[in-house]
């Protein structure tokens, strides 16, 4: 026993002499690298989000992959994804490049099985956006906290982020995926004002403010490499709360019309009425007993009424605005759109019915089901039935209101819930004067 306790023990140490030739090349390798790289590379870590840098320059290795990946997309007019490592010399390198048939190939990546896929020491994922921003959606945030990949690249067609995890990610992923997922789609709904016109450092601030409570650091920029810290922007809870209560009317609209008619006002706050209208219909479908409460959260009350309702009506597309059902996953011509400003700090929301925005031949919008505006107007409007030629109107909106596509802020008179008479349209960064009837544009001036 004793000599064979000796023999391990040099075999030990000779291993460890043998090994220690390469070690020098692996630090010096990692001694070239700029402190960027580095960073990327993982040799560098932080402890928290704060700690990172302002900006970041991608390698010239990674960039190669970044073009490929965009341009298999511009190709195939698909998403594009890949596994991205580092290779000999420190220069980064991918798995096979996978072209998606939906918006989920993030799914598909660093998976269990997914070692044909990924390079081994995988440590990045990158996909593209070929029609959409650069930034993460929910399903992307919510995908990238269940691998293990520390680094995760979207790119569309000219500009790309990047998001990075710092140290202990995992000790603050405490929440359901639903959690996560609606916290980011009720943010993405004060996603941009008419008047500004850089909608995609927008749309990142807002994931930003997500992305940071899980421990991600996001950089945005051109498809040059050169990326810039994305700092989170302030987002409105009145608007989440809006959010919650239209979610409910889509799905009494679309899918309930059984349900009883709505005890509740189109305000952002969570009355007892409300409380008790939701509770009573999802109560006895709740997965677990559930207590909700005018003080319970946004994300947490949307989350207990995804996780009460069927799987199908689930099918909501978070943006600005949101679209119930899917846009993306469906060939319904007419969709629920819901649309929500923060103008000066006060915030705004409408539910209308619209074209599928994503279809060629889509037209105008149709009605307006709810609306809240900034100086605390509100109301809703019901329509029993399912097809649009049983609709019937149990309410007028009349007078002076607001309606925002995501592109174009109108401010004017609405008759029957539909945009008719004169008002003001915003539009990248410039203002007209309109005339409409049923929402139909017939004059517009500049101001």
């Amino acid at each position: 026993m004793t000599m064979s306790l000796v023999a391990s023990r040099t075999l030990i140490i000779a291993l460890a002499l043998s090994m220690m030739p390469f070690l020098p090349v692996a630090l010096a390798f990692a001694q070239t690298l700029s402190s960027d790289e580095r960073i990327l590379a993982g040799y560098t870590s932080f402890d928290t989000v704060a700690g990172l840098p302002d900006s970041l320059q991608l390698p010239e290795s990674m960039l190669a992959i970044v073009r490929s990946l965009a341009e298999n997309s511009r190709a195939t007019e698909k998403e594009t994804g890949a596994c991205l490592a580092i290779g000999s010399g420190e220069k980064w390198i991918s798995g096979p490049f996978i072209t998606g048939t939906d918006s989920r190939i993030n799914e598909v990546l660093f998976q269990r099985d997914s070692r044909q896929v990924c390079p081994r020491r995988a440590s990045a994922m990158a996909h593209t956006h070929p029609s959409g921003a650069p930034y993460f959606s929910s399903n992307d945030l919510v995908e990238f906290l269940s691998k293990t990949a520390t680094l995760s690249l979207t790119i569309s067609a000219q500009n790309l982020c990047l998001h990075i995890k710092v140290r202990n990610w995992e000790r603050k992923l405490t929440d359901h995926p639903v959690v996560v997922s609606d916290r980011y789609g009720l943010a993405q709904l004060n996603l941009v004002s008419p008047i500004l016109k850089d909608t995609i450092a927008q749309g990142a601030s807002m994931l930003a403010g997500v992305a940071e409570r899980y421990a991600i650091g996001v950089f945005c920029g051109a498809n040059d490499g050169k990326l810039t810290r994305i700092r989170p922007a302030e987002t409105s809870p009145a608007i989440s709360y809006l959010a919650v209560k239209a979610y409910v009317l889509m799905l009494k609209i679309a899918r309930h019309p059984e349900w009883p008619s709505v005890s509740f006002t189109f305000t952002p706050a969570f009355e007892p009425s409300f409380v008790a209208y939701v509770s009573e219909l999802l109560g006895s479908r709740a997965r677990e007993p559930q207590v909700l409460s005018p003080e319970t959260s946004p994300e947490q009350f949307m989350s207990r009424i995804e996780l009460a309702v069927p799987v199908s009506d689930r099918s909501l597309f978070y943006g600005a605005p949101w679209a119930f059902p899917d846009i993306r996953n469906s060939s319904d011509r007419e969709v629920l759109l819901l649309s929500c400003l923060l103008s000066n700090g006060q915030p705004g929301c409408t539910l209308f019915a619209g074209d599928n925005p994503l279809r060629a031949d889509a037209r105008d919008i149709s009605r307006v089901f709810a609306a809240y505006s900034s100086d605390g107007h509100h109301k809703i409007i019901e329509y029993p039935g399912v097809k649009r030629d049983a609709y019937a109107l149990t309410e007028q909106m009349q007078g002076v209101g607001y309606f925002y596509d995501g592109e174009s802020l109108y401010t004017g008179q609405f008759v029957n819930g539909a945009l008719t008479g004169t008002g003001v349209v915003a539009r990248g960064g410039k203002h007209y004067r309109v005339l409409l009837q049923d929402n139909k544009l017939l004059k517009q001036d500049p101001m």
